[in-house]
Formats: structure tokens, sequence, C-alpha cells
């Protein structure tokens, strides 16, 4: 139930987004669930699937979609896996070469897309996700040149994953996991902190460099 919960949380904060033909709908559905504190299965179902919608996420019942290949995200899929473990979220924050902010985090097991990752402009633009089998499915609505720069930024993690985070903690200071500011070179190094290390079960500490 925490993980329907979580929908319909997504839904409340994104449902400016939904269609205008969908959103009275949607109102209806989380009033319902003010008053009851409960949906039926299928009420559920439609949680779910307008919560994606309101985020852009593509409905793949219906016709074929755009997709780039951009090669296999394993590593980081198996970070999210371990990471899980403890965080209710795992997720990672890098960026594109014009410094825009890119988010990734998986998929719920019970979501629409188990084993997907998305990725997000910032914490909540959702500009496509990307399958176990290392293709970037672009939302609709996304323009040509955030596409473009989307896919060689995934290319280029999907190759290099390490000198990406790095990139990240250099530039801002930043743990690319929490955001958290980064005080010893060895985690500016890397791109993250030594507890962030532990919890998505990545090398910490082997920099050579001097403590500040």
């Amino acid at each position: 139930m925490t993980v329907l919960m979580e929908k319909a949380k997504v839904l409340k904060e994104n449902i400016a987004y939904l269609p205008a033909s969908k959103k009275d709908f949607a109102n209806s559905l989380l009033t319902q669930l003010a008053h009851k504190g409960s949906l039926s299965d299928k009420q559920w179902y439609w949680v779910d699937k307008l919560a994606d919608m309101a985020q852009g996420i593509p409905d793949f019942t219906m016709g074929m979609a755009e997709k780039h290949e951009v090669g296999l995200l394993t590593g980081l899929a198996q970070m999210f896996e371990k990471a899980g473990v403890k965080l209710k979220h795992p997720a990672i924050n890098l960026n594109l070469d014009d410094g825009r902010e890119v988010r990734l985090s998986r998929a719920g097991a019970n979501s629409a897309n188990p084993g997907f990752i998305y990725v997000k402009i910032g914490k909540y633009n959702y500009v496509g996700k990307v399958s176990p089998n290392g293709e970037f499915f672009p939302a609709k609505a996304v323009d040509s040149d955030t596409k473009r720069d989307v896919v060689e930024f995934l290319r280029d993690l999907s190759r290099h994953p390490a000198e990406v985070a790095a990139k990240y903690g250099k530039l801002t200071g930043r743990c690319c996991f929490c955001g958290l500011q980064l005080s010893d070179p060895k985690s500016t190094a890397v791109g993250y902190g030594k507890q962030c290390a532990s919890h998505y079960g990545l090398p910490w500490g082997a920099i050579n460099c001097t403590e500040a």
C-alpha cells in the first residue's frame, strides 16, 4: 500500500501537467482517497496510470514509441538495487554538458516499468526512461535539443560511469547521490561521500590525494 500511496502523492504533485480531460477524474480519485483512506483495485490502477501520465511517462500499450540505443546501465541498476536495501528512493544526480542537472532513479518493483531507470532534468521534469536493454524512450514533450543532449549523456554514462560521477563532484562540490557538500578531497575526486559509497557498494578512499 505504501507504493500506491507514493503514486497518489506523485499524482497530486503533478496533476497540473495532466491533459484537461483527465484532471477532473484525477481530482475525484484523490478526493475519494482523502475521505476514505483507500481505493478499489481498479481505482488504484488509474492512480498509477494517471501519475505516470502526469510525469510524461509514455504508455507503451499504445503503439510504438521512439527509442534510442544508449548502452546498458547495468552497473547503475546494480547500485540502485544494493542501495534500495537501506534507502527508500535511491537516485543519482549528474550534469549535462551545459550544466543542467540530470536525476536518474530506478522504477519500483510495483511500478508500470520495473527494471527501467527514469531520467529527469532537475527534480521533477521527466524526460524519459532507459530499459534494461539499454534503450532510451524519450517523453513526447521533450524538445529535440534536450533529447539529443540526454542521449549523448546516457551513452557517455554507460561507457564511463566513474568519470561522469567524478565530473559532477568536481563541478558542484556535492555528493552525486545525497547532494550533501563534500569536504574530503577523496570524496570530491570520485563525486560521492564515504557513507554513500557504502550504501551503493562503491569503492572509496583509494584516490591518491592529500587531506585538506
